[in-house]
């Protein structure tokens, strides 16, 4: 059986070949000849484009052995380190304060573990009593 010969349009689209009939031949017009207006290539052959502008992307970049993923992952987590430093570079001050108060929380402790067992068995108690009470040192530097 030879092929019918088509009067065909061909469109290049950048994801697939589209053939557009214009009109049926002459041979083929009759009863059971349907009149195509839109595509008529055989599309159960194919599989469907990629349904959106980033999926065509991601295709594409397969196709030709482009680590897009990595590429992209890369530039994101370069972007959120750079935005994390100039968000701590902003809060600087405070971070120093909260640095200070953990180091004398560090120096403190011993004191205060000292005063629970001796005085009082509840932290909170021990704590008042180790901030609230003047040392000598600190005391005799102020005058």
């Amino acid at each position: 059986m030879k092929p019918r010969p088509v009067r065909s349009i061909d469109l290049f689209l950048p994801e697939r070949s589209v053939v557009l009939r214009s009109q049926p031949e002459p041979a083929q017009r009759g009863p059971t000849t349907t009149w195509h207006a839109g595509l008529v290539e055989d599309e159960l052959r194919r599989s469907p484009p990629p349904a959106g502008r980033l999926a065509r992307l991601f295709k594409a970049a397969d196709e030709r052995r482009i680590p897009l993923r990595t590429i992209l992952v890369t530039v994101a987590v370069v972007g959120v380190t750079y935005l994390a430093a100039k968000l701590i570079y902003r809060l600087r001050d405070i971070v120093l304060l909260i640095l200070v108060a953990g180091f004398l929380a560090l120096l403190l402790n011993p004191i205060v573990v000292f005063v629970q067992r001796r005085l009082t068995p509840r932290r909170g108690v021990a704590v008042t009593i180790v901030t609230a009470t003047p040392r000598r040192g600190v005391s005799r530097r102020c005058r």
